[in-house]
């Protein structure tokens, strides 16, 4: 999943460490550099709302968190 925040992409991805390398290298074949996201943060599970669908605000919370209490924020990996 991915979230827009302050002019940045966010990808969410559950479960797992992927190989990230491959990941963004995959993405930059098929997408434009604008559409490469700044991070990805690594997560056991995306948060659900009470619909079961994947909370994009708590996502866009998660993102935020860190630069609001200093830390503590999903595990995330610069897309650089």
């Amino acid at each position: 999943c991915t979230v827009f925040v302050r002019g940045e992409l966010h990808s969410f991805i559950e479960g797992g460490k992927p190989d990230l390398a491959a990941l963004r290298a995959g993405l930059a074949e098929r997408l434009p550099d604008y559409e490469l996201p700044a991070a990805f943060h690594l997560l056991d599970r995306l948060p659900r709302n009470a619909n079961d669908k994947i909370d994009a605000r708590r996502l866009t919370e998660l993102v935020e968190a860190p630069r609001r209490v200093g830390g503590n924020g999903p595990a995330k990996e610069n897309a650089t």
